[in-house]
């Protein structure tokens, strides 16, 4: 039996706004989900008994990549065990789903490696229970993302964004970000079309910012040296922190952002993009 294997990718939120919250408490928000071409890559074999293996970082919290599994046995019924090996790229605590991404792959490699057959539909209900924005990593297109990030509408914008994704050496935890965030919310868009949500990515903000400066304060200064740089239109956290981006005029300036910041912050972490929506 062949070993699947897939690349599992990175997002960052355009802009965020948090519009309320529903009857469990949870915060509902209205964003803009960009698909990264950057990812870790994700394997799946049978095993003897269930385990995850993760090579070049430290996982924590509770393994998303295992839950994914135990969600998909509570769907079909029990399978065999199998080990997941997961090779990271994507910065952890750092507001690009890179763990939400890794439980999306889960979700497709196992349905391959046993056949299950399960539709797009299915596998998307199933990483619901995983977790509210795994859904988009199961369909793995930029989309708007509404409800708490799982209601999502695919909406082609016909733009091209110059994207710097610059994330300082400090971690941020989502959990502590939703515990400190926003007491007033931002209203709901009154329409949702492509020039309403070009408008929020120019002009918009991060209602998960503020909460996020309290944790990690970096975040901040980081977010001033993006703006500073030849050519920035926009400097802007992706999720709860701690990466950020700018999106620049052209793409000449944002590499030679690139090379700047990372000749003067060799610490940071950098990933550069144009973004094709």
């Amino acid at each position: 039996m062949t070993q699947p294997v897939e690349i599992a990718f990175a997002k960052i939120n355009l802009f965020l706004n948090v519009t309320g919250r529903d009857e469990q408490g949870y915060h509902l928000l209205e964003s803009y989900f960009a698909l990264l071409n950057y990812g870790d890559t994700v394997a799946i074999k049978e095993s003897l008994t269930l385990n995850c293996i993760t090579e070049n970082a430290e996982i924590r919290e509770e393994n998303i990549a295992l839950k994914a599994f135990k969600a998909i046995e509570a769907y079909v019924g029990a399978l065999k065990p199998v080990e997941i090996l997961i090779k990271k790229k994507i910065p952890i605590a750092a507001g690009m789903g890179g763990g939400s991404s890794n439980a999306a792959s889960t979700i497709r490699l196992v349905n391959t490696l046993y056949n299950l057959n399960l539709s797009m539909k299915e596998m998307a209900d199933i990483a619901y229970n995983v977790g509210a924005d795994v859904p988009f990593f199961i369909y793995n297109n930029s989309a708007f993302a509404t409800g708490k990030g799982e209601k999502l509408l695919p909406l082609k914008l016909n733009i091209s964004l110059p994207v710097l994704l610059v994330k300082p050496p400090v971690n941020v935890s989502t959990k502590e970000v939703y515990r400190l965030s926003v007491k007033s919310f931002t209203p709901n868009l009154e329409e949702i079309s492509a020039k309403s949500v070009i408008g929020q990515i120019y002009y918009g903000k991060n209602d998960l910012t503020a909460p996020a400066l309290i944790i990690a304060p970096p975040v901040s200064e980081t977010l001033d040296i993006i703006a500073k740089q030849t050519g920035c239109i926009v400097s802007r956290m992706s999720g709860s922190g701690s990466t950020c981006f700018g999106i620049f005029s052209d793409e000449e300036k944002a590499k030679q952002a690139l090379y700047n910041l990372n000749k003067t912050y060799p610490k940071f972490w950098y990933h550069y993009q144009l973004l094709e929506l």
